[in-house]
């Protein structure tokens, strides 16, 4: 099982290389190139940070091990899990 979709990493950065794309270009005919790169930096980073903040959250959570008391609580509760061998409780608890 994927903790994140493939979506959701790639929607983000697509639309937020639109929204830095349309940023760089209007600041470029106001101000000059420079400043339209500037800002189309910015506002990619931004969107970047904002959008991919509770993806990259999910991946770090997902990579930690299940708490022992977690564990505990799963043999005493759930008949299946408390039946199954080494492998199949790993693979049960990601």
């Amino acid at each position: 099982m994927r903790a994140v979709r493939l979506s959701a990493l790639v929607v983000p950065l697509v639309w937020g290389g639109l929204a830095a794309a349309v940023a760089g270009l209007a600041v470029g005919r106001a101000e000059g190139t420079g400043a339209g790169i500037g800002a189309a930096a910015a506002v990619l980073g931004l969107v970047v940070l904002v959008a991919l903040r509770a993806t990259l959250r999910r991946v770090r959570v997902a990579r930690q091990r299940l708490p022992e008391a977690a564990r505990a609580w799963l043999s005493a509760h759930v008949p299946l899990y408390a039946a199954a061998d080494g492998p199949s409780q790993a693979r049960f608890e990601r």
